[in-house]
C-alpha cells in the first residue's frame, strides 16, 4: 500500500492530513523545491499557502499559518536580490 507522501508525488488523490504529527495543509499550497520544508507537530498550513524554499525553512510545533501566506527564504538564509546576469536563461 502506497504511502499518503507517495499517493502525491504519483499524482494520485491522497489524504493531506497527518494523524501521527497533527498537521494539516489546505488546498493550493505552493513550493519552490518541497525539500526544504521542515515541519513540526500540531501544523496548519491555510489555503492557498506559498512556501518558496530555496533555502531551508523550519515550521515549529503548534503553528498556524493564515489563508494566502508567503514564507520566502533566499540564498543564503534570507533575501539577496539576484543580478539580471545571474538570472538569465540565455
Amino acid at each position: 500500500m502506497k504511502t499518503e507522501l507517495e499517493k502525491c508525488m504519483a499524482g494520485e488523490w491522497y489524504d493531506c492530513h497527518d494523524p501521527v504529527e497533527n498537521v494539516s495543509v489546505g488546498d493550493n499550497f505552493t513550493c519552490g523545491f518541497g525539500t526544504n520544508i521542515y515541519i513540526g507537530s500540531n501544523v496548519s498550513i491555510n489555503l492557498n499557502c506559498t512556501f518558496i524554499d530555496c533555502n531551508r525553512i523550519p515550521s515549529e510545533a503548534r503553528l498556524a499559518c493564515r489563508p494566502r501566506h508567503g514564507t520566502h527564504r533566499g540564498r543564503s538564509g534570507g533575501y539577496q536580490p539576484v543580478l539580471k546576469d545571474e538570472r538569465s536563461l540565455t
